[in-house]
């Protein structure tokens, strides 16, 4: 048992706890990870693609995997639950039990066992989708990497044991061991990070969709894996009725989302990951894709880009909630109101109908609130403190959150949060090292070169375009390759691992690597070349992924001809590469901070109180940015100087040098060690610095702002609440946001519909003209509903215009048309407001 004082513990190891792990261990604490499944991954590990920017989600996610298991400052353990914990921030002990795998790591997944098991089950990790026997892998990059034993399905069933041999039989490395016992850990910790994710709500309690009466009535998760090119369909959009390809296809997002009856909040994810579906249906050559929805929050960064670019690819976007979803047995029936068509109640036939379900607490969250002794908030997902502008701070001293253990979130988000709460548990920790690897056999790289090949499937995003086979014979009849081989996924641990033994085993001085973008993995195969003993320096890849079979796949023919001219390339260049060597210099332990807002002041004090030096420069006279315009918060309604008051305590407790009134002159030197100079005189080394300048509001010209003094923006609004003396007031949304030259600025919808929740409690006509309504943030759907019972009206402009565009301001009144109801309206208005967003921050002069 290690001291509390190096040893962070992280429960859930989906993405959020994958990257809290790697954070912690790479900053020198000691990680227990603990997983209740057979493997690390979490959802993300069974998506297809990723939204906006489609990259592979099993792509981006492997590496990560892999280096957890290979990470000597992370104890992994999986199929493992907490079962106790005692203590105090500092100082906890935990207890946890790790059931028995009956695998051992003596295992090769060479599926000889697989083949010879009789228990066919339903594959949980397909959704059912697909079934696996009772020994399986959760997913071909699985890890840990040993085949696992469902022993409830199991015809060895404990006390029965060895009634059936036929997988002990089949094992050659007889790494199946049905004497392994449920183990009893304890581990001491100085704090406890929490990444617990989130479950789908059951479909079945949507009676009006028909979930479970047709099998082509499907869950946006179940859809995932059709698109996977390790799924059940090997990445084919087809029918699980007839297996046949649909034509017709309908996604029904807010499916128990948004609903009095099940799940009040916004799930958040649903409209990104729907719209990235669609647009891949019709990238699959899907004829008519539509999809009904209440509004499209597209709020991060590049989501409305996306969003038009999949309404340009041919995706139809009905505003519309589906009222009741039927079966004749062939088609599938589905009666909707749809609001932007003339006759707006409507019945077509679908082939297949997609539903987004609701994002739901992990099954589990209320025990284990009880045992950590912190709180659920209403909606069951843990309750985090709004400490210093936060919410990765639970109800107990040293637990903290992260992902979507607090409400649903995307990857994005939650590998910020996992991030910031790392942060936080880290000031715990108070011994920190970084073990040094084992000493590994060095490989000659004098002589001639020896080339190894490796040719990753990467199940079918290269391998369903490019023949495998004319590659790997192509390679070996290429000058000084003395091995090729294919792969399904390179990138796995357990392919890792056979890399290594093959560059041992075979005196292998020079890799290639055909596979995906160097550029997120290079390092991971450079770990591979370094555990086998040879220089890391001397491995080339071939991207015939992104730069080959993605762009190429309706010429098979010509591709081939490029991945055996891209392999080439790299083998040629193998050919001539030498080892280089790493050069070792030493970290200045001091940080800089540029930029004194919320932001700047979290991550100053964070450092300072773990351990470090830690400089804040702010060109302003005082620190605190945009809060000092800001009286409250929303949706939570926290008063900004009681915030701020708080954050400028902490920081001044933690010794942080702050430099106001101060600009950055020069940054000088190298990573880990800057010659910084400062206005004010300041002259000193940085080992890393932290930009945290922020954004500025956007300055309005439309509506005659700043030449009608009864025109004003949200930001001067929220100073001048108690002061509004007109009766009817008007918010218009989006001003200066979601144009050809900016995005959504996400937290603008929110702000509105607090600010007109406020005007309304003090007895003013409120009146919203907006293109959507992104109220996603937790509790933001629940301050919207507020503000519909308070009164407050709604008007929705085009999605596809500027405000000006379709708003008219003209002798005291607001006239538009408003796309719900068709009709123009003409508003009274005695105060205009302007909903503006944020704008880049100009260059410091």
């Amino acid at each position: 048992m290690s001291d509390s004082q190096d040893r962070i513990l992280i429960i859930g190891a989906g993405i959020a706890g994958i990257q809290g792990a790697l954070d912690a261990a790479n900053a020198g604490a000691k990680v227990t990870l603990v997983e209740r499944s057979p493997t690390v991954g979490g959802k993300m590990s069974v998506l297809d693609k990723n939204f906006p920017t489609l990259d592979c989600s099993i792509c981006i996610e492997s590496p990560k995997m892999s280096e957890v298991a290979l990470n000597p400052n992370i104890e992994l353990l999986t199929m493992a639950e907490v079962q106790s914990i005692e203590g105090k921030a500092g100082d906890f002990a935990v207890g946890i039990r790790q059931d028995a795998r009956y695998v051992t790591d003596a295992c090769t997944r060479c599926a000889e066992c697989v083949n010879a098991c009789p228990v066919i089950v339903k594959n949980e990790f397909d959704y059912g989708m697909a079934a696996r026997k009772a020994i399986y892998t959760p997913i071909e990059q699985a890890v840990p990497g040993p085949y696992v034993i469902d022993v409830q399905n199991c015809l060895n069933e404990p006390p029965n044991l060895l009634p059936c041999t036929r997988c002990t039989d089949a094992c050659g490395p007889n790494a199946i061991d049905f004497d392994m016992k449920p183990k009893l850990i304890e581990r001491k910790v100085a704090s406890v990070v929490v990444a617990t994710g989130f479950d789908l709500l059951d479909p079945a309690l949507l009676s009006e969709f028909g979930y479970g009466k047709h099998p082509d009535i499907l869950t946006s998760m179940e859809l995932e894996r059709l698109l996977q090119a390790s799924g059940p369909s090997m990445g084919e959009i087809v029918r699980p009725s007839d297996g046949k390809h649909p034509e017709r296809v309908l996604f029904v997002l807010c499916a128990g989302s948004r609903d009095e009856r099940l799940v009040k909040y916004c799930s958040r994810i649903c409209c990104m990951y729907s719209i990235k579906e669609a647009y891949q249906l019709k990238d699959h050559g899907i004829k008519e894709v539509d999809v009904a929805y209440m509004d499209i929050r597209a709020f991060g960064k590049g989501f409305d880009e996306f969003y038009d670019r999949t309404r340009a690819s041919g995706v139809r976007f009905m505003r519309s909630r589906p009222a009741k979803v039927s079966s004749d047995g062939a088609r599938i029936r589905v009666a909707f109101e749809n609001t932007e068509a003339a006759a707006a109640k409507a019945v077509e036939d679908y082939d297949m109908v997609v539903l987004a379900t609701a994002a739901i607490p992990s099954k589990g969250t209320k025990p284990l609130a009880q045992l950590l002794g912190i709180e659920l908030s209403s909606d069951g997902f843990f309750a985090s403190v709004d400490r210093n502008g936060g919410f990765n701070t639970s109800t107990r001293d040293g637990v903290y959150l992260a992902g979507c253990s607090t409400g649903p979130k995307d990857i994005p988000d939650s590998v910020i949060e996992a991030g910031a709460a790392v942060a936080k548990a880290l000031t715990y920790v108070k011994t920190r090292s970084w073990p040094v690897p084992a000493e590994v056999v060095q490989i000659s790289t004098e002589g001639e070169p020896r080339i190894g090949v490796f040719v990753c499937h990467c199940g079918s995003n290269i391998a369903g375009v490019v023949d495998i086979k004319s590659v790997l014979e192509f390679a070996r009849t290429l000058p000084n390759v003395v091995h090729a081989q294919d792969q399904t996924y390179s990138c796995a641990a357990n392919t890792l691992n056979d890399i290594s033994g093959v560059i041992r085993d075979k005196n292998i001085n020079r890799v290639v690597v055909a596979a995906c973008s160097p550029k997120t993995h290079y390092p991971t195969f450079q770990g591979a070349l370094n555990r086998a003993g040879l220089n890391p320096y001397l491995l080339d890849m071939a991207n015939i992924r992104n730069m080959d079979s993605w762009v190429h796949k309706e010429d098979r023919v010509g591709a081939l001809q490029k991945a055996k001219d891209m392999v080439k390339m790299s083998v040629l260049r193998a050919i001539n590469m030498k080892p280089l060597q790493t050069m070792k210099f030493p970290v200045t332990q001091t940080a800089l901070i540029v930029g004194g807002g919320v932001a700047g002041i979290v991550a100053a004090t964070n450092l300072a109180n773990q351990g470090f030096e830690t400089h804040l420069v702010e060109k302003e006279p005082k620190l605190g940015g945009l809060l000092n315009s800001m009286t409250e918060i929303a949706p939570l309604g926290v008063e900004s100087s009681a915030l701020l008051g708080s954050l400028l305590k902490d920081l001044a407790d933690s010794k942080v040098k702050v430099h106001t009134s101060t600009l950055v002159e020069t940054i000088s030197g190298f990573v880990g060690s800057y010659d910084v100079h400062l206005s004010d005189g300041s002259n000193f080394m940085a080992g890393a610095v932290v930009v945290a300048t922020g954004a500025e509001p956007y300055v309005p010209t439309e509506f005659d702002y700043g030449k009608n003094t009864n025109v004003v923006t949200s930001l001067e609004l929220d100073g001048m609440m108690d002061k509004v003396t007109g009766k009817n007031v008007s918010i218009i949304s989006c001003v200066g946001s979601r144009s050809d030259t900016s995005g959504c600025s996400r937290f603008c919808c929110q702000t509105m519909i607090n600010q007109a929740v406020r005007l309304k409690e003090k007895g003013n006509e409120v009146n919203v003209l907006y293109k959507d309504i992104r109220t996603f943030t937790r509790f933001g759907e629940e301050e919207y509903e507020k503000a519909g019972e308070l009164g407050v009206r709604f008007y929705q402009y085009p999605q596809d215009s500027v405000p000006q565009e379709s708003i008219k301001l003209t002798d005291g009144k607001l006239v538009a048309k408003d796309e719900l109801s068709g009709r123009e309206v003409a508003l009274p208005t005695d105060l205009t407001v302007l909903n503006i967003g944020l704008t880049r921050r100009k260059a410091q002069q």
